[in-house]
């Protein structure tokens, strides 16, 4: 149909093929934390305020890269779980933090042993050349878009 050169079929393109492979993965985690119900999403909330890199739902949506609409859903899920609570800053009432409640903590080691064991499973498939070549790659084309906050530099 069209030249050699032309060609941007879909399946030929490598985002679509980062997407997928991200996709899936994220797939095969919210089977694995199935037993736990939170989802991949919820996740990344818990594990921003576990490691406190972000306190207030701004900060997370900043720190895991979505829409501050998204994270305002998400913490409705997680709090309706008993998983977080929001706080109110005592200088700044209009300024709320999101915190790990007794039940979110207690969850977090099953969690993050969960979520060690799924990227290994797929990590290990690699051989050490071709870790080291995936994380260089990664960082590269993260740090192309903006992000060189990564821990593989």
């Amino acid at each position: 149909m069209s030249s050699e050169s032309s060609n941007m079929e879909l399946h030929s393109s490598s985002i679509y093929w980062l997407g997928r492979l991200a996709t899936q993965m994220q797939e095969a985690f919210n089977g694995a934390v199935a037993q736990y119900g939170v989802s991949w999403a919820q996740w990344m909330v818990l594990n921003a305020v576990y490691y406190e890199r972000a306190k207030t739902p701004a900060q997370i949506a900043q720190h895991i890269g979505v829409d501050r609409s998204a994270i305002t859903r998400l913490v409705d899920r997680l709090e309706a779980k008993g998983l977080v609570e929001r706080s109110r800053e005592n200088a700044d009432r209009r300024s709320i933090n999101i915190e790990l409640t007794t039940k979110g903590k207690n969850l977090i080691p099953s969690l993050l042993e969960s979520a060690k064991s799924h990227e290994k499973q797929f990590i290990e498939l690699l051989d050490e050349r071709e870790k080291s070549n995936f994380f260089r790659g990664l960082s590269v084309l993260l740090a192309a878009t903006g992000n060189d906050d990564t821990p593989f530099h």
